[in-house]
């Protein structure tokens, strides 16, 4: 009975563990169709808000075709993530990994994967729209 009871209160203690550090999902959408404008040299470490601000740091860009039409952003029922890199004449990827509540913060882990150099150079940056029921303070972290 004891070595029962010891193998219970692990098995707890163990999904407990694993609950508080992985944190709730929160859903979102990958913005798509967006640039970052020329001469915004870095994004905001904030959530982005407002029209104007998002206007102020992303460019649209249409492109012909089904989906082509930038991701639709409502303001008032919806933030802005987002992420960026220094333009550079390499291959670079940002892609989403999780974005979560983590003890009152909203944690967002990308990759950002640089790749081969080319002819051109590009700004890569990651825009995520999150529902504004899920706020707090926001944290990044960056896997390679």
């Amino acid at each position: 009975m004891k070595k029962l009871s010891l193998i219970l209160v692990s098995i707890a203690v163990a999904g407990l563990a694993a609950a508080c550090s992985s944190g709730e999902d929160i859903p979102y959408t990958v913005a798509e169709h967006y640039f970052q404008n020329s001469g915004v040299k870095e994004l905001p470490a904030a959530p982005i808000t407002t029209r104007e601000e998002f206007d102020s740091l992303f460019g649209c860009a249409a492109v012909m075709g089904k989906d082509g039409m930038p991701t639709p952003i409502d303001f008032s029922e919806q933030y802005v993530i987002a992420v960026g890199k220094p333009e550079s004449e390499y291959l670079s990827t940002l892609v989403p990994v999780s974005l979560k509540h983590e003890k009152g913060n909203i944690v967002f882990t990308y990759r950002y994967t640089k790749g081969k150099k080319t002819s051109y150079s590009t700004v890569p940056c990651l825009i995520l729209v999150v529902d504004n029921e899920h706020k707090g303070p926001l944290l990044f972290r960056e896997i390679q």
